[in-house]
């Protein structure tokens, strides 16, 4: 699935979502936005399976966590936001950090 379809999809259901405060009839059938359910599933499938396998955490220490910051913004590329947050400690020997990347599409 491509992102240009995804984002088409998404952007779609959105429409549809601010059209029901008063501009819908709820008469789907006939609405301009009314895609096949089987597209608009497999956008919610790819994004949930996606968003699952994403979010990776690894337990380092605190000296650890201060390069691995360190690296990630040195090989950061233009137009691309790198973070690590750390989260507080949960009894572990050393906080959990997650990476995120999030491109400038904001």
């Amino acid at each position: 699935m491509s992102t240009e379809q995804i984002l088409k999809v998404l952007k779609n259901e959105r429409e549809c979502i601010k059209r029901q405060n008063g501009k819908c009839d709820r008469n789907c059938a006939k609405c301009d936005l009314c895609l096949p359910d089987t597209e608009i599933l497999e956008v919610y499938d790819f994004l949930i399976e996606a968003y699952s396998i994403t979010e990776v955490h690894i337990n380092i220490s605190g000296e650890e966590s201060d390069k691995l910051i360190e690296i990630i913004n040195r090989n950061a590329r233009q137009g691309v936001r790198l973070a690590a947050i750390p989260y507080p400690d949960t009894g572990e020997c050393y906080p959990t950090v997650t990476v995120t990347t999030k491109g400038d599409t904001d």
